[in-house]
């Protein structure tokens, strides 16, 4: 099992009639493929080695138990019998959506021409495209989370008696332009100040785990000039050198930006407008009458100040049918086939004050 649970499986689908040594080569070009779509989903997919993921052996939703704080401490009465007391839980379910697909043809004569660069193309595209909309619908749902932040606003979300009578919330951040003297801040400077008051709302809030930030590219980039030099920054990994994602100490360790802690991740995929009537170059889940899970509205929001994400993998979920999976369906009449990956997927919020969004003024 994987951060990003289990490892897909991957159909196979050959032309029928062909010979064997077609068939041997379009196998051997299928699991290339797979392969390559594999290593491209995992490498741009940030949200799902970030936050929980359960794979369903049968149904369709996942019950997360949500366990409240004990209350039993105290002091013994001599000769008295101890009564024992309980811990308060809930359930927060997670259902899947409608199964995801991104397709693409592939010309015969494409693949007669350029075999390798066809394949290396197509599967990183379609990688990218199921990815993208995976961490972006995470994303929306981390920000929800995050929203959440007073029983009130629990018990509209998850009922009466979806929520803890001792549940805990913790407060988003909004950038301030000064700091406690007065002093102006830059905007890396400001980035780095959110992070921290988010770090004080987990602790206040008794919230386990280190949390994680996610931001856009250039809000990730301010950080790094926020002290103006790399030796200023006292609040980076001490072997950072100027990039993420490489050693360039031992080769051992996983150097990068880190603040308060926390790892600092750069995403395209945050949301950023305000989605509340319906999602914005994304597409939603099916309807009912459309034959689907009828979730079409699970990851709506209004994130037209979000600018960053500040999480424990508590916050959410996420439960999985089917890892992705690609096939090869051939097209006679259109000269060419038809290369089809899906997934089947479903997220939703598990404890909102394990989320923090950092917020525009």
């Amino acid at each position: 099992m994987s951060a990003y649970g289990t490892f897909p499986t991957f159909q196979n689908v050959t032309h029928v009639g062909q010979n064997n040594g077609q068939g041997d080569t379009r196998a051997l070009f299928m699991k290339l493929f797979a392969g390559e779509v594999l290593t491209m989903f995992r490498n741009q997919c940030v949200s799902l080695g970030t936050t929980r993921v359960m794979t369903l052996k049968d149904g369709k939703a996942f019950d997360f138990p949500v366990l409240g704080m004990s209350h039993n401490a105290k002091y013994h009465k001599p000769g008295e019998l101890i009564q024992a007391g309980g811990i308060k839980n809930v359930l927060r379910t997670v259902t899947v959506d409608d199964v995801a697909v991104a397709a693409v043809f592939v010309a015969e004569q494409d693949e007669d021409l350029s075999t390798f660069e066809v394949r290396s193309h197509y599967a990183r595209e379609l990688a990218y495209e199921l990815s993208n909309m995976i961490d972006k619908n995470v994303f929306r749902t981390i920000a929800n989370a995050a929203f959440i932040t007073n029983k009130e606003l629990a018990i509209a979300r998850f009922g009466e008696n979806g929520v803890l009578d001792d549940e805990t919330f913790t407060e988003n951040i909004t950038l301030r332009a000064t700091d406690a003297a007065g002093r102006p801040m830059t905007r890396g400077q400001q980035i780095v100040d959110a992070i921290y008051r988010a770090r004080t709302e987990f602790r206040k809030a008794s919230v386990p785990g280190i949390p994680v930030c996610i931001l856009k590219p250039d809000d990730f980039e301010a950080l790094t000039n926020a002290a103006a030099g790399i030796g200023n920054m006292a609040w980076l990994d001490s072997r950072f050198l100027g990039q993420t994602g490489e050693d360039k100490s031992n080769g051992n360790a996983d150097t990068g930006l880190r603040i308060a802690g926390m790892k600092v991740y750069e995403s395209n995929n945050l949301p950023d407008q305000d989605e509340s009537n319906g999602l914005i170059g994304s597409p939603e889940p099916l309807s009912v009458e459309d034959g689907g899970s009828g979730r079409t509205a699970a990851y709506r929001g209004n994130f037209s100040k979000l600018l960053g994400l500040v999480y424990t993998k508590d916050c959410a979920a996420t439960v999985k049918v089917r890892d992705i999976a690609t096939k090869w369906v051939p097209e006679p009449l259109r000269v060419g086939n038809t290369v089809l990956a899906k997934m089947f997927v479903g997220h939703n919020i598990l404890r909102p004050a394990c989320a923090v969004a950092l917020l525009e003024a």
